[in-house]
């Protein structure tokens, strides 16, 4: 699929989501494919990283689903907001 420019701080989510979506069969490797780095743009802009990652989730998986699966990035909010005294 196509990298989206929609999107300033998830277009990497987006894209790993319809990837696997357009997919004709997923296997596991076993082997790392891709590594996603902390400090990157979505980290200084926490905030409007979550909105935008909502805003994927809820499009591919609807919106309760999406909503349970924000619990556990709650989590990681408040975890990150603990260790560093910031959003």
């Amino acid at each position: 699929p196509i990298y989206n420019l929609e999107y300033r701080l998830s277009a990497d989510i987006d894209w790993a989501i319809r990837a696997a979506k357009d997919a004709s069969q997923i296997h596991n490797s076993n082997q790392v494919l891709s590594r996603f780095l902390e400090g990157g743009l979505t980290e200084h802009n926490i905030k409007a990283g979550l909105k935008e990652r909502f805003r994927i989730m809820r499009h591919f998986y609807g919106l309760f689903p999406t909503i349970l699966r924000h619990f556990v990035f709650g989590i990681r909010l408040t975890n990150f907001y603990l260790k560093h005294r910031r959003i």
